[in-house]
């Protein structure tokens, strides 16, 4: 697929936060497919196909860039990064080492107030386990994790956490799946919401680690 494919049309754009919207829509056809690892951006088709000038999409360009999206070549421009399993495989290993401390801390703190967003987040999933596509079920396997990190009291967390989400969901939409049964990721979360419950840093710490260890090895594993 090339950016000239009609396949690959974008809507016309409202001016304001023009920049962050040209961004959202790029990130949108990237997870989505519409735009191909390795595929060079095409400024001036995304632009024109827009209403808008060039100008704002190299903004935005820039900005994925910064997020690991996209990858820049001089005298050649923007290309959609190409995921290895390695990268991954560190995508990963950043990503336990932040959500295993975040996990502890959430829990010290007093998630109490949090488990009914974490109740319902996991009967969400489990229901759109049924009936909607993969974007859908990383999607929401990413909102539970992101519950944990906005109320564990450091918000770096979960700045580079929304950093490693969309590597995370870039490469799960590459892959065409996270398990071959939607309903298992869901319930895979049920551990981490049972020790978040019990009340114990250590316990929950653990369980989350596990967590992540095991859709580390399933994922990577699709890649090599």
């Amino acid at each position: 697929m090339t950016a000239q494919d009609n396949s690959a049309s974008f809507e016309k754009l409202d001016k304001n936060s023009l920049v962050q919207q040209v961004a959202d829509t790029l990130i949108s056809a990237i997870v989505n497919g519409r735009l191909s690892p390795g595929e060079k951006l095409s400024e001036s088709v995304i632009a024109k196909q827009m209403g808008i000038s060039r100008a704002p999409v190299r903004e935005a360009a820039r900005l994925l860039e910064s997020k690991g999206l996209l990858t820049y070549e001089p005298n050649r421009g923007f290309f959609i990064r190409a995921i290895t399993a390695k990268e991954l495989d560190d995508v990963f290993e950043l990503r336990i080492l932040i959500e295993t401390t975040a996990i502890a801390r959430f829990v010290a703190q007093g998630a109490a107030p949090y488990i009914p967003l974490l109740e319902q987040q996991l009967e969400q999933m489990e229901s759109d386990a049924h009936h909607t596509d993969t974007q859908a079920h990383i999607q929401g396997d990413l909102e539970f994790h992101r519950i944990i990190l906005s109320h564990c009291g450091n918000a770096r967390f979960l700045s580079t956490f929304e950093q490693l989400a969309q590597e995370i969901e870039l490469s799960v939409m590459l892959i065409g799946q996270l398990y071959a049964d939607p309903l298992f990721l869901a319930q895979s979360h049920v551990p981490l919401l049972q020790a978040i419950k019990v009340g114990d840093a250590d316990l929950a710490k653990a369980t989350m680690q596990r967590h992540l260890q095991e859709a580390r090895e399933h994922v990577v594993s699709q890649f090599t």
